[in-house]
């Protein structure tokens, strides 16, 4: 995932989010029921998995909002939030701290990222191929699981 500030701006064509473990991307995907879901699928190069990657806050860490289309934001739901919970496609609402993430360098040698819920500071990761990323309290090492790069999409 990108980091604000200099990284988002050769993204405006918009981005591949991949999960360094699974090497798989992230996609938006409708379930039977029309619901927006988001899953880790093949990096195909599909509409569904270009996003865009924008600065939430300056101020403390850095912060971003990741959007799909217009109106369109990723966001942590889950009944139990911020300490659980999977990732989703909603309706972007600019006040809401569960579509903001905070995100770190996973290994200053390679361009990876460890994104996290603000208010839990857990990890999101990925384990299986078409599942929704997720944070939880369980604090196994996740290891490349956790680990996301962005991938600028081609003029």
């Amino acid at each position: 995932m990108a980091v604000p500030s200099t990284a988002l701006a050769d993204t405006h064509k918009g981005v591949y989010i991949r999960n360094v473990g699974l090497d798989g991307c992230l996609t938006a995907v409708d379930d039977d029921s029309g619901e927006s879901l988001v899953r880790v699928k093949p990096c195909e190069g599909m509409w569904s998995q270009m996003w865009t990657v924008r600065p939430a806050h300056a101020d403390g860490a850095p912060l971003v909002r990741v959007t799909k289309q217009v109106g369109l934001c990723l966001e942590l739901i889950g009944e139990d939030m911020p300490w659980n919970g999977r990732l989703a496609l909603r309706e972007c609402d600019w006040d809401n701290p569960y579509q903001e993430f905070a995100v770190s360098r996973a290994d200053w040698a390679v361009p990876t990222w460890r994104v996290s819920s603000p208010d839990s500071g857990s990890w999101l990761k990925a384990f299986h191929e078409h599942e929704a990323p997720y944070v939880s309290q369980t604090k196994e090492w996740p290891g490349a699981y956790a680990e996301w790069e962005h991938v600028p999409v081609a003029p």
